[in-house]
């Protein structure tokens, strides 16, 4: 009975960062297997060069390139004007063991996430998965979540990665980077 508390806590803090954000979602527990979230992984974040938006700028792009090499997917970047573009040189994900380092933090898969309203600001249904840190329990420290999904019906790739800051107890975005591509 104990170990279905922290699965729902987990769904819990998920929905509510969504619904905080703009998103009626729907987090899913974790029945996905390791093979089926490594291949929407490689869907949604195919090798070569692109450029992506900023989804909450209609004038900013990022240049960008992503490598796979069967077992890590690391990003890098070309754009110095970014408002944080070494963020993303940052960042990697481990398909074997199907987490994220971001910021030299590892990141531990949350769950699946299903949008079902198109009211929010991505104007789209989407499907996609999360990975986040512990939050810190004392007063100091930095909480990181990462979101990579996928767009209905256009196909566009949502990754989105936040990182807060807690000093004192008071929780404050420190990094807010959402990219569409």
């Amino acid at each position: 009975m104990n170990a279905i508390y922290p699965s729902l806590t987990k769904a819990l803090l998920l929905n509510a960062f969504f619904l905080y954000m703009g998103f009626a979602a729907v987090a899913q527990h974790h029945t996905s297997t390791n093979k089926e979230i490594r291949r929407d992984i490689e869907t949604m974040l195919p090798e070569g060069e692109m450029t992506a938006n900023v989804a909450d700028s209609t004038n900013y792009t990022l240049s960008l390139s992503i490598a796979n090499n069967g077992n890590k997917i690391w990003f890098y970047t070309y754009d110095d004007s970014s408002p944080a573009p070494s963020i993303l040189d940052q960042t990697s994900i481990d398909l074997g063991k199907n987490a994220v380092i971001l910021d030299g933090q590892e990141l531990v898969y949350i769950g699946k996430i299903t949008v079902i309203d198109k009211e929010n600001s991505l104007q789209s249904k989407w499907k996609g998965h999360c990975w986040s840190s512990e939050r810190p329990d004392g007063n100091d420290g930095k909480y990181h979540q990462f979101v990579l999904g996928k767009l209905e019906p256009s196909g566009q790739t949502y990754l989105h990665i936040q990182i807060k800051e807690i000093k004192q107890g008071e929780e404050k975005l420190s990094l807010d980077y959402p990219l569409l591509f």
